[in-house]
């Protein structure tokens, strides 16, 4: 296969994951992306990598595969003596005792068919990171430019939305704030966020290919289109957290674009200071902020989450299953508080993985924080990383933290944009050194007589 088409397929893969996997509630889209990501799934596995992976990329594998097998244990039918002992099961031997049904042999998870179609979804970020990790199949600014267009797309599709009051792709949409190809505007906002630091990137990598003054300026005032564009769909997407998290991210992409030389600190400090009164000024004014919706949704959410935590810990150490918050939920749920519809979700994926997975989930994901932060410090306290490798730590941060109080990365398209910062963090620089090593000792063993 020639290089430029293998270094397309997983770009190619992210964007159209940006577009087709948007919300659980589609039903082909999210079917294509799950076929198309069994066969990179299937050829990761079944080709050696062109080298043994490094550390970084070894450990987050192993994270990876015990999240795969706490998903297929919890699935593993248990006889009726083992599960009528874990904590939270005392309701469904009830039930069958009132039935006069002898007890069946179950699994762990208490809705193992919704954790069979939870676990369907992880096919499209475990693609994308055996794609980018093991087959090498990506270039770094490719897999900036399709998180860009799709983050472009989706504005303009969100720009309609909200113009019209239409087009909205999913039956339970956030109708009078922009969605895109998303069910959700906060979704939309995450997507966004996530753009802003492969822009800046982007900008960086043009920045060090051209050499005149002129050039440069160039590349920064094409930037700035791009750069509005994004804040437009981060103002029409109305995701308070979004916004909130706006100022943050986009002072630590401007880090992408200046060397750390003294003097040019100065020009940062003084930036971020500018755009933290700027910001305080706007959020005031801003209509999302002042929405009584969203007063009204914080204060749902402080009682969801000690809920959600006081239902966790009747279900520790085992948790209830994957995908099993829902119906969970319900039957811990106070009688005398309705919140006018159905909770889907915890709200804070953190509290959510902890009810789920019980302790082996909460140790798994204390793992990968402490991969993530591991590499986040190398990444940036080495002077030979690159622009895209910092721009997926922030990128991941912004994920990560807007996780605290939604479940952004739940859809497809964010896992995605997820997975492709963690791939790009676990092994940044030893893919070019490989390449780099591996012409040399091809030059090497040629002798030229002139």
């Amino acid at each position: 296969m020639r290089a430029p088409v293998r270094q397309g397929i997983a770009p190619a893969y992210l964007f159209a994951c940006l577009l087709l996997g948007g919300s659980g509630q589609g039903v082909w889209g999210p079917l294509l992306l799950q076929l198309a990501g069994v066969v990179l799934l299937g050829w990761s596995f079944w080709s050696a990598p062109p080298r043994p992976l490094g550390a970084s990329a070894r450990r987050l594998g192993w994270l990876m595969g015990a999240a795969v097998l706490l998903v297929l244990v919890q699935l593993l039918p248990l006889p009726p003596v083992l599960w009528t002992s874990l904590p939270g099961r005392a309701a469904a031997v009830e039930n069958f005792r009132l039935l006069g049904e002898p007890l069946p042999w179950l699994p762990l998870s208490l809705t193992p068919y919704d954790g069979l179609s939870s676990a369907l979804g992880l096919i499209p970020p475990l693609a994308l990171l055996a794609a980018i990790l093991r087959l090498g199949a990506y270039r770094t600014s490719w897999l900036g430019i399709a998180i860009g267009a799709g983050a472009v797309l989706n504005i303009l599709l969100g720009a309609l939305q909200i113009s019209t009051g239409r087009y909205y792709l999913f039956p339970f949409s956030t109708v009078g704030s922009a969605a895109g190809f998303f069910a959700n505007g906060n979704y939309l906002g995450t997507l966004l966020l996530a753009a802003i630091p492969f822009l800046a990137a982007l900008t960086a990598h043009g920045l060090r290919e051209r050499r005149s003054h002129r050039k440069r300026v160039g590349s920064l005032g094409l930037a700035l289109g791009p750069l509005l564009v994004l804040v437009m769909g981060l103002v029409i997407s109305k995701s308070m957290a979004a916004l909130l998290l706006t100022v943050p991210v986009a002072l630590a992409s401007a880090l992408l674009l200046i060397k750390p030389e003294r003097g040019r600190w100065k020009i940062v400090g003084g930036l971020s200071l500018a755009c933290m009164a700027i910001g305080l000024v706007a959020y005031a004014w801003l209509p999302a902020i002042n929405d009584p919706n969203n007063a009204m949704s914080t204060g749902i959410r402080a009682h969801l989450y000690a809920k959600t935590a006081a239902t966790a810990w009747q279900l520790f150490p085992v948790g209830s299953g994957l995908g099993s918050f829902p119906r969970v939920y319900a039957l811990y749920e106070d009688p005398g508080v309705f919140f006018g519809a159905m909770v889907n979700h915890a709200h804070d994926d953190y509290l959510e993985i902890a009810l789920e997975g019980g302790l082996p989930g909460v140790l798994i994901l204390l793992g990968f924080l402490w991969w993530w932060l591991k590499r986040l410090v190398a990444i940036w306290r080495s002077p030979a990383s690159t622009p895209f490798e910092r721009a997926a730590t922030i990128a991941a941060a912004t994920i990560l933290a807007h996780s605290l109080v939604d479940f952004p990365a739940r859809t497809m398209a964010i896992a995605a944009v997820l997975a492709t910062a963690v791939a790009l963090m676990a092994e940044p620089r030893e893919w070019r050194r490989a390449e780099g090593a591996t012409a040399e000792r091809r030059k090497a063993r040629h002798v030229s007589l002139g």
